[in-house]
């Protein structure tokens, strides 16, 4: 048990250093931990920007691909493409 003195007492060089050590330490990881939260604001505040980057291509190419098949079913009329083959199928409509 420890002993309760009512008189005021120094602490040893040995103490002092030990407390101070581990306060030091415990200084270094909350450091570090606010390091870490700021690499990974950045990181996901890139991810978010390339993602829509990415998402914005994704639309314009959208855009583009359905201007191209409005253009070819002009020329063309309905019916499918076969890009391998590069060649235009007609629709087949039933005559009743």
């Amino acid at each position: 048990m420890a002993k309760s003195k009512s008189k005021l007492q120094k602490l040893t060089e040995e103490e002092l250093t030990q407390i101070n050590s581990i306060r030091n330490e415990a200084s270094q990881i909350f450091f570090e931990l606010g390091r870490i939260a700021i690499r990974r604001r950045n990181a996901n505040l890139q991810i978010d920007n390339d993602e829509e980057k990415l998402e914005n291509q994704h639309d314009e190419l959208v855009k583009k691909e359905n201007e191209l098949y409005q253009t070819l079913n002009k020329k063309y009329g309905d019916g499918e493409i076969d890009p391998t083959k590069g060649e235009f199928i007609p629709s087949t409509t039933e005559e009743k």
